[in-house]
């Protein structure tokens, strides 16, 4: 609508005036100039480009923060249509500092800013070579500001997203899920974010409880979790692996198959042959509340990918995460 209101004025700009405009004293003239960037670039790749070679994209980011809200979303919408497919833009916004000031903007209480942030992240992480950046700068903040709050993780249990909460949450999930397909690096830190694997399993069991589970941040969840769970044996931090293998993983090495005692293997027959006491810390480990990372290995988690299989019919991507 307010594209509609301000494209009659779009008849006398051409994209250099649209530029120029950004760096007005007016902010009806700096919402002119984002708007008719935000129209123009939505999918012209040559405007896109054009827009780069004129400054526009250190000009936005400086707006992303103005004290005028309407500025701010304007700004904020025409980025995200100035770097949709475009990597050279993706790149040209990071080296501007965006990520900071992306992040500065995510803690606005406005759900059209924080859209526009949300689906810019998502954006960017489709580049392969932002992708552990984009790890190392937001995961705090996004799981702080977006992820728990809207998943009902860590607070009352979530009644109901609004359609603007629910298209957060959905950016959000898929900002992870293209993250969670980076290096191994990448996959611990979300593993080791305080609240991230939480906050997607808590919304997970929500969805199932209320009969949503062919939502698409379910997807998006699912897939992460998924993501995560890849070579986690392998990756896992040394203080959990001590933790799980109890005391005889190690000590077997090169034992036979089914004689190796750990928490993936409780019923084998050395194990029911030791003393109770020798791996109590294993059946600790196995029956304890799970958080964060230990979701990602408790036997809870298993009722959790059980249920998705049994009743999500329509959306093969998350019974194929699931499974």
């Amino acid at each position: 609508r307010t594209l509609q209101r301000l494209s009659s004025g779009f008849d006398d700009i051409d994209l250099p005036s649209a530029v120029k405009y950004l760096m007005a004293s007016d902010p009806n003239l700096q919402v002119l100039g984002a708007a008719y960037i935000q129209h123009k670039c939505y999918s012209d790749a040559a405007a896109k480009k054009q827009a780069r070679s004129l400054q526009a994209v250190p000009r936005l980011v400086k707006l992303f923060n103005h004290a005028n809200q309407e500025v701010q979303r304007h700004a904020t919408g025409a980025m995200r249509n100035l770097i949709y497919d475009n990597a050279d833009n993706k790149l040209a916004l990071v080296e501007e500092n965006g990520i900071f000031e992306l992040l500065r903007t995510l803690r606005e209480q406005d759900d059209e800013l924080r859209k526009n942030v949300t689906g810019i992240l998502w954006n960017l992480s489709s580049s392969d070579h932002l992708k552990d950046r984009l790890a190392r700068d937001t995961l705090e903040q996004l799981t702080d500001l977006v992820l728990s709050p809207l998943s009902g993780a860590g607070g009352p249990p979530l009644i109901q997203q609004n359609a603007s909460e629910a298209e957060i949450f959905y950016n959000a999930t898929g900002f992870l899920r293209n993250l969670s397909s980076a290096s191994q690096a990448t996959r611990q830190k979300m593993r080791e974010c305080h609240g991230l694997v939480d906050a997607l399993v808590t919304y997970t069991n929500h969805a199932l409880d209320v009969g949503k589970c062919e939502d698409k941040s379910v997807e998006n969840a699912v897939c992460v979790l998924r993501n995560l769970s890849y070579r986690l044996y392998d990756e896992m931090p040394p203080s959990a692996l001590q933790r799980l293998e109890g005391r005889g993983r190690r000590d077997t090495a090169g034992a036979p198959p089914g004689e190796v005692v750990g928490c993936f293997t409780p019923q084998s027959r050395r194990l029911r042959e030791l003393p109770l006491t020798a791996d109590a810390l294993t059946f600790a480990e196995v029956s304890k509340d799970p958080k964060g990372l230990e979701w990602l290995w408790s036997p809870q988690i298993v009722g959790l990918y059980n249920r998705l299989l049994q009743r999500c019919e329509l959306n093969p991507h998350t019974t194929e995460a699931a499974a």
